[in-house]
C-alpha cells in the first residue's frame, strides 16, 4: 500500500510511536541514533515490528538527523546516504512491505543567517542525500518532521519536491504559547504546507494531547489537507537525573478523543509513547469514521507571523512599494516603518538584481510582521523573490504565471 492510498483510506489513519525513547529503554543509547540502523538493525526492526504488531498503519524510520548539519557535528556527513537505506532497510525487516514505512527526518539545529550560520543553498543540500538515499531505498513518504522554523520546513520541502518524486508531509512542534519556536503560527504552517503540495500536515512532539488542542483547531481552520497528530506521553518530568513521560496507554487514550473531534484524520504518538500506547489508541480508533472537511476555505497569504485573507491584503495596499530604481538596503527600513500598519508590504523588484533580492529577503524578512507581495519585471527576478521568501505571496508581472505556480503564489497579472 502507497502512503497516499493509506492516508486516504477509510478510518482514522494510525502511525506508530516514540523511537528515541524505545531505544533508550532497551539500553540502546549512542551519540548518534541513526548508527544503530547498521549495528543494531535488527533491534530496531523489532521496535517497528513491535508498532505493527500493536496496529499501526505506518511506521517512521529511525533516521530524525540525518541531514548533513546534524552529522557533520560526528563527522559522518558522508554516510548518510548509507545510514538513510539501512533506516529504512530496518523498517521493512520489521513490518514487511504491507505498511509504508515513512522516512523521518528533522531540522538543523540552525538557521539561516543573520540568526544562524546557513546560506539558502546550505540548508536546501542538507537534506538532498538522505531524501535521495530514502526514495532509492524504497520509503513511501519523505517526514519533514518535528519543525519549529516555517522557513527551514519550506526549503526542506522545495528539497523533497524537486530531487524526489515522493510525498512528503511537514510536521511542526509548537512552544507553550501555541507558536514554534521562531513564532510561526499554526495557520501559516498549514497554509503553506497545502500550497507546497504537502499531501498532509502534522503536529508532533510539543506535548501532551492537551497541549496540542488549541494548535489542533488553529491548523484544522486554516486547511483542507489531511491533519496528523503526534503527541507526547504528557510534558517531560526531569526524576531522579531520568526524563519520564507521565500518561500511561490509558491516559492517552482519555485524552485523545478530543484531537479527533477537533479534526485530525491520523493521531499517533511521539516521545514517551510505547507499542502500549500505540495498541490503546487502535482500541480507540476502531470504527470511528473519518472527518469531514470544507472542499475550499478562503485564500490567505501568510508570513511567519500572521494569516491574512487574500482580498483584505490587496485592498490595504495602497502605494507601498519601493521606488523603482531603489536600492533595497537604502529604502528597506524606512520603508518598514512607514508601512507599520499596512496589512501586508508591496515589493517592487522590477528595476533590482536577482541576487540583491535573494539576500534581502535571507537577511531582512524575518524583521517583517506583515505579508509581502511582489512585483517583477521578469522571471529570474520573481525565482529570486519566490524562492527566497518564507510566505505564501502573490505576484505582478509579465508573463509569470508559471513561476507563481511553482511557488504556490497567487498570480495577479501584469
Amino acid at each position: 500500500m502507497t502512503f497516499t492510498e493509506a492516508l486516504h483510506k477509510e478510518g482514522i489513519l494510525l502511525f506508530d510511536g516514540g523511537m528515541g525513547t524505545m531505544l533508550q529503554a532497551q539500553g540502546l543509547i549512542a551519540e548518534c541514533p541513526e548508527m544503530l540502523n547498521q549495528t543494531h538493525q535488527a533491534e530496531v526492526a523489532a521496535i517497528h515490528r513491535a508498532y505493527r504488531e500493536a496496529g499501526a498503519d505506518v511506521v517512521e524510520t529511525n533516521s530524525l538527523g540525518l541531514n548533513t548539519v546534524k552529522m557533520a557535528k560526528h563527522g559522518l556527513e558522508s554516510e548518510i546516504p548509507a545510514l538513510a537505506q539501512a533506516a529504512v532497510e530496518a523498517a521493512r525487516l520489521g513490518v514487511g512491505e504491507d505498511i509504508p514505512a515513512a522516512f523521518s527526518i528533522g531540522p538543523t539545529g540552525d538557521f539561516l543567517a543573520p540568526y544562524g550560520s546557513l546560506t539558502f543553498d546550505a540548508l536546501y543540500q542538507a537534506f538532498v542525500p538522505a531524501f535521495a538515499a530514502a526514495e532509492k531505498a524504497g520509503a513511501a513518504v519523505l517526514y519533514i518532521e518535528t519543525q519549529c522554523d516555517l522557513t527551514e520546513t519550506r526549503v526542506a520541502m522545495l528539497a523533497a519536491r524537486e530531487q524526489t518524486a515522493l510525498p512528503y508531509v511537514p510536521s511542526f512542534t509548537f512552544e507553550g504559547n501555541g507558536r514554534t519556536v521562531m513564532g510561526n503560527p499554526p495557520a501559516a504552517c498549514a497554509v503553506l504546507a497545502q500550497r507546497l503540495g504537502a499531501v498532509a500536515v502534522g503536529i508532533n512532539c510539543s506535548g501532551g494531547p492537551e497541549e496540542l488542542l488549541p494548535v489542533v483547531k488553529a491548523m484544522r481552520a486554516a486547511t483542507t489537507l489531511p491533519l496528523i497528530v503526534q503527541p507526547n506521553a504528557g510534558l517531560p518530568e526531569f526524576l531522579d537525573g531520568v526524563t519520564r513521560f507521565p500518561f500511561s496507554p490509558q491516559d492517552m487514550a482519555e485524552k485523545m478523543p478530543a484531537i479527533l473531534e477537533a479534526g485530525a484524520d491520523g493521531i499517533g504518538g511521539c516521545c514517551g509513547t510505547t507499542p502500549a500506547h500505540i495498541a490503546r489508541l487502535r482500541e480507540l480508533i476502531a470504527g470511528r469514521s473519518r472527518p469531514r472537511h470544507p472542499d475550499a476555505l478562503p485564500e490567505t497569504l501568510s508570513h511567519r507571523r500572521v494569516v491574512l485573507p487574500l482580498a483584505e491584503a490587496l485592498a490595504a495596499l495602497g502605494s507601498f512599494a519601493l521606488r523603482p530604481g531603489s536600492t533595497l538596503s537604502d529604502d528597506m527600513e524606512d520603508w518598514m516603518d512607514e508601512t507599520e500598519e499596512a496589512e501586508a508590504m508591496l515589493l517592487d523588484v522590477s528595476a533590482v538584481e536577482p541576487e540583491e533580492i535573494a539576500a534581502l529577503l535571507d537577511e531582512e524578512q524575518d524583521l517583517m510582521r506583515r505579508p509581502l507581495l511582489f512585483r517583477a519585471g521578469n522571471a529570474a527576478q520573481a525565482e529570486a523573490a519566490l524562492r527566497h521568501y518564507c510566505g505564501i505571496t502573490a505576484l505582478y508581472g509579465p508573463g509569470l504565471a508559471e513561476a507563481a505556480a511553482r511557488y504556490g503564489a497567487y498570480y495577479l497579472g501584469e
